[in-house]
């Protein structure tokens, strides 16, 4: 393949995926931001070359390699515009990423060609003509938008001039903070206002994401139960990270009033081979580490006995965690899908124990697996991350 060397061009390996890429090199700051950016999906990390033979040898554009996609960047800034007042703005940004966000208000101010009031700090005047006030000498001259120190009239930052409005009245917009901004997903976020507000915010994502073969949503049939194990094993994520913990349920009844406790003594903090998170010892979630278990809770004693003495209903064995923390995120079970296999886990939900239904349980046995209701399956973003 036909070589193209430019002066100023750097080459990097990624030293998962193996491929190379050649780069311009900046002499003003770095050439890449470490991460793979050849093959989509690729976790490795670029590394410079110094072999004067490889770089000589590295093509303009890398090498097709069979099974892998390559990688292409993606935009990484939406303006969302906001023409009717509302205190809380719900942006679409597309950009598959956890976006900074800056929002920039409509504000209105008088518009003329001196100014009549009286100056505080903090005042602005958009000056509509150009000339001198011997009547104001400290005022600018030129035409435009100024705002008052104190102790004069300054360009204002951190604003965006609109337009005359008539009637001696200017519009401009006006960077504020909201009062609070919620993450919805990797493409979608929400920011609150304490009043009703309108104007343009714009996200600005901190990396690029693949473009190709974009995520499309699924339809999801939330009427049918979630399966939670894998042969009766399910797997729970804690913040205990003791190496041996008690985990104990409570299958409810209808001929033994407080219930029938079950109690499963030292669940380790390994997971089973029928665990789909199996050879995971840790997980970050939501800023915390946790730890990774998995246990039998449907095939290990006492629940077979409790299922075959008739005092619950084997297709439908309503039950309750006893003795876990009640506060949230605090103790987690994983899921996963069918067949359950290392590639089959799901990143981006849970189930959260501390919010099961403890009066109308949500959760159950049934001939020999556990589910849950759709509604007890919490979405997360950031993905939940495997530490090790």
């Amino acid at each position: 393949m036909a070589q193209i060397l430019i002066k100023g061009e750097s080459v990097y390996k990624c030293d998962t995926c193996m491929r190379k890429i050649r780069m311009l090199t900046s002499r003003e700051g770095i050439d890449v931001v470490q991460r793979c950016t050849i093959t989509h999906g690729c976790r490795g990390k670029l590394l410079r070359l110094k072999d004067a033979k490889e770089v000589n040898s590295t093509p303009a554009f890398p090498t097709e390699v069979a099974g892998v996609q390559d990688w292409f960047q993606r935009r990484v800034v939406y303006t969302h515009t906001q023409p009717v007042k509302a205190k809380r703005w719900t942006i679409k940004h597309n950009l598959a990423n956890n976006p900074l966000v800056y929002a920039f208000v409509s504000r209105q101010t008088e518009s003329s060609a001196t100014y009549t009031l009286t100056a505080t700090a903090g005042a602005m005047w958009h000056k509509s003509t150009s000339g001198y006030d011997e009547n104001n000498p400290y005022a600018p001259t030129a035409a435009g938008l100024y705002t008052y120190n104190g102790t004069s009239w300054v360009m204002p930052e951190n604003t965006i001039p609109v337009g005359s409005m008539g009637n001696g009245i200017f519009e401009y917009m006006s960077l504020v903070e909201p009062d609070h901004v919620a993450i919805i997903d990797s493409n979608t976020v929400e920011v609150t206002f304490g009043v009703p507000q309108s104007g343009i915010l714009q996200c600005v994502a901190l990396a690029s994401q693949n473009t190709s073969n974009p995520i499309i949503d699924k339809v999801v049939d939330t009427s049918t139960p979630f399966k939670l194990s894998n042969n009766g094993e399910i797997t729970i994520a804690t913040l205990n990270p003791s190496p041996n913990i008690n985990v104990t349920v409570n299958f409810k009844s209808a001929v033994v009033t407080e219930g029938i406790v079950a109690t499963f003594y030292g669940v380790d903090n390994t997971t089973s081979i029928a665990s789909p998170w199996v050879g995971v010892g840790h997980v970050f979630v939501n800023g915390r580490t946790y730890t990774v278990r998995s246990f039998n809770l449907a095939q290990t004693p006492p629940t077979p006995g409790i299922v075959a003495s008739g005092s619950v209903d084997p297709r439908m064995a309503k039950f309750t965690f006893e003795g876990l923390s009640s506060n949230i995120h605090e103790n987690l079970i994983l899921l996963g899908t069918s067949p359950f296999s290392t590639v089959d886990r799901i990143y981006d939900k849970f189930v959260d124990i501390a919010t099961l239904n403890r009066f109308n349980p949500e959760i159950y046995y049934n001939t020999g697996e556990i589910y849950v209701s759709q509604s007890a399956i919490k979405s997360v973003y950031p993905l939940i991350y495997t530490v090790d």
